[in-house]
């Protein structure tokens, strides 16, 4: 634009994350809301806390260990193999 002397838009206000997001719907969002925050907030895992595997072809996933969904910190840094694992301790305890 600049190439040619044309005005651009003025930019929108880019501080639309969390609460300030207009689609934000706090405990009410579903599973996949929930570990999308996790990740926004503590970043994305490069490691496994159980096997403390760090291969960079693994994948690491965010695994909640309460049921808590809504606290991020209530998760742990697992890779896929560690979190079915879990996964299934935790539904046979719930069952």
């Amino acid at each position: 634009m600049k190439k040619w002397d044309l005005k651009s838009r003025v930019p929108i206000n880019n501080k639309q994350s969390g609460e300030l997001n207009h689609q934000w719907k706090g405990d009410k969002a579903g599973y996949a809301a929930f570990h999308y925050r996790v990740e926004s907030i503590r970043g994305k895992p490069k490691e496994c806390v159980m096997c403390k595997t760090t291969h960079k072809n693994d994948k690491y996933e965010w695994a909640n260990l309460t049921g808590n969904y809504k606290n991020p910190f209530e998760y742990i840094r697992v890779c896929s193999s560690c979190h079915k694992k879990i996964d299934k301790i935790i539904k046979n305890i719930n069952l």
